[in-house]
């Protein structure tokens, strides 16, 4: 089967060309089950066991979310892949061949490309309860770098294209001369919309007392309200102002690298971040810059297309 993935280090986020699988991008220890369940979302493999997404935010006590440069590499990273890519397997199946394209930040991209495909290009021996053991060969890894694909509708020869993927942990952007890439106008950046999130969950505690995981708190920004100690507090001014920050920020970065846009004819912006700050650069660049439709799975979906011609 080949699949499309976009690791995000919120969420993890899946696509086979007909069904989105997404969850989020946390593992944690392993509990016992005192009701004797076995519809918890975990996973062993060669290298552990871990309960993932939302059964280890709400089940384990020790959790991990991926921030480091490494966080491809590591068995974490491994397990809510290889959980995610089962999940379109059935739960008698034994063993699959599995052929994968994958996003990685432009920065890990260029670090770590070998070492990612080493590490994945194998047969995994996966066990997940009330399923068979799944014996699964990844046969193939294209990894690509983040923004890439989802650019590729707005390329055309007479001209230039820009990128923002405004995710998690890192902002990707890229800059386009028709099909030809603009390499000194083309990285990472370490300030994503968790810095956000984190932040505007601080906040939240300071005045309501109720702590909020990052679900939590990105239902609260929709809504702009939040419930604690059965009350309903209106905190809408407080994420205005901490996303403010961040757009502010988001501004400093374009200014950086793309000086006053003049340059630029199409600006695409996608990624979870496109919903916090996507409208904001819309009103300052109202000719040029475009929300890619459905900015979360955008990169999944872009993917997917560019490794099926590839292939």
């Amino acid at each position: 089967m080949f699949i499309s993935s976009d690791m995000g280090h919120s969420a993890v986020k899946l696509f086979d060309g007909n069904r989105i699988i997404s969850f989020p991008a946390v593992v944690g220890d392993t509990q016992g089950d005192l009701m004797g369940r076995n519809n918890r979302m975990k996973i062993e493999t060669n290298e552990g066991a871990w309960f993932v997404g939302e059964t280890a935010l709400k089940q384990s006590s020790t959790r991990i979310m991926g921030r480091s440069e490494t966080w491809a590499l590591s068995p974490e990273y491994r397990a809510l892949l290889l959980y995610g890519l089962s999940e379109y397997t059935s739960s008698e199946t034994g063993s699959v061949v599995v052929d994968l394209v994958t996003g990685l930040p432009i920065v890990d991209y260029k670090r770590n490309r070998a070492s990612f495909i080493a590490s994945l290009e194998q047969t995994h021996e996966i066990k997940r309860p009330g399923r068979r053991a799944l014996s699964m060969t990844i046969r193939y890894v294209r990894p690509l770098p983040q923004g890439f694909a989802a650019a590729r509708p707005y390329l055309a020869t007479d001209r230039t294209v820009a990128t923002l993927d405004l995710g998690s942990r890192n902002v990707n952007y890229a800059t386009f001369a028709g099909a030809e890439l603009i390499e000194n106008k083309t990285d990472s950046a370490e300030f994503g919309a968790t810095v956000v999130v984190n932040d505007i969950a601080k906040k939240i505690e300071e005045n309501t007392r109720r702590e909020l995981n990052t679900l939590d708190v990105i239902k609260v920004i929709k809504t702009g309200k939040v419930r604690a100690f059965n009350k309903t507090y209106d905190v809408s001014e407080l994420i205005n102002e901490r996303t403010g920050y961040y757009a502010r920020a988001i501004d400093a970065l374009m200014a950086r690298v793309w000086g006053n846009l003049a340059e630029i004819d199409t600006f695409a912006i996608f990624g979870g971040g496109a919903l916090l700050i996507g409208e904001h650069i819309k009103e300052q660049f109202p000719d040029q810059a475009v929300i890619v439709n459905d900015p979360i799975f955008a990169t999944v979906r872009a993917q997917y297309d560019f490794g099926k011609r590839s292939l």
